[in-house]
């Protein structure tokens, strides 16, 4: 009888080892080089610049939607996204998308990747902005 419940334990020790493992693999926050971003950018997801307006008006990559991070309406604004399609996060040089990131995984975001090094690093390696 002891051997049984040892065997019951281990078991329902694996299935939820298991499902913990599944559910954070859902839910991914990646820091991705601006290659792998460029990549990422030409599949249906949703582009968003996190810096100011002054920054953002200086250059920024095309499509992106600027949610200004020091916004009152920040996470209202990001609450409006849709959290089942990939969102790409960047700012100037990463600290400020770092947090966003982090934001929009705990609102349940499941697929949010960060631009290493921001708008610089994406420059930096030849890439182009947009201005308007």
């Amino acid at each position: 009888m002891k051997k049984q419940i040892t065997i019951l334990f281990v078991m329902a020790l694996f299935v939820f080892v298991g499902c913990t493992t599944t559910n954070a693999q859902k839910s991914e926050l990646k820091r991705v080089t601006p290659a792998e971003f460029s990549q990422l950018m030409q599949q249906d997801v949703q582009l968003v610049d996190v810096r100011t307006d002054q920054e953002y008006q200086s250059g920024h990559l095309q499509g992106a939607a600027q949610i200004d991070i020091n916004s009152p309406s920040f996470s209202e604004k990001l609450a409006k996204l849709d959290k089942t399609k990939p969102v790409l996060v960047y700012c100037a040089s990463g600290g400020r998308s770092s947090r966003a990131s982090q934001t929009l995984k705990s609102m349940g975001f499941e697929q949010v990747y960060d631009l290493q090094g921001g708008i610089s690093n994406w420059m930096a390696t030849g890439n182009k902005v947009v201005k308007d």
